[in-house]
């Protein structure tokens, strides 16, 4: 996943494209009307507006994807404590049962 210093250096290549068609735009105001120029010009400039809305979106999930994460990595953390406890406490009573059979085996063979 792309960092989000990675996701704005994309917003400053897309904002270039931004600005650059306004000034093209600004240029063919001042002329005379050039219907195939103007068209042109609109056309990149949807373009340039669907990458800005796609940048926009990604944000967003972006920066919900960070607020999941920390909570999911503490959800992490949490979970390994609790099969770290449930592992030793299984292990502790393996040694019991162990201590419990040898004890047993223990009384029958002193008979």
């Amino acid at each position: 996943m792309k960092t989000m210093e990675e996701h704005a250096e994309f917003k400053d290549s897309y904002q270039d494209l931004e600005s650059r068609a306004d000034d093209i735009a600004y240029s063919l105001r001042k002329l005379p009307t050039d219907y195939k120029l103007a068209d042109r010009c609109a056309e990149i400039e949807f373009a340039i507006e669907d990458i800005k809305e796609w940048y926009d979106k990604r944000k967003k999930e972006f920066e919900e994807y960070e607020l999941e994460k920390k909570f999911v990595l503490d959800r992490v953390e949490l979970i390994d404590a609790h099969l770290k406890r449930l592992y030793n406490d299984v292990e502790t009573l393996k040694l019991h049962e162990l201590s419990r059979a040898r004890l047993i085996r223990r009384a029958y063979s002193c008979d």
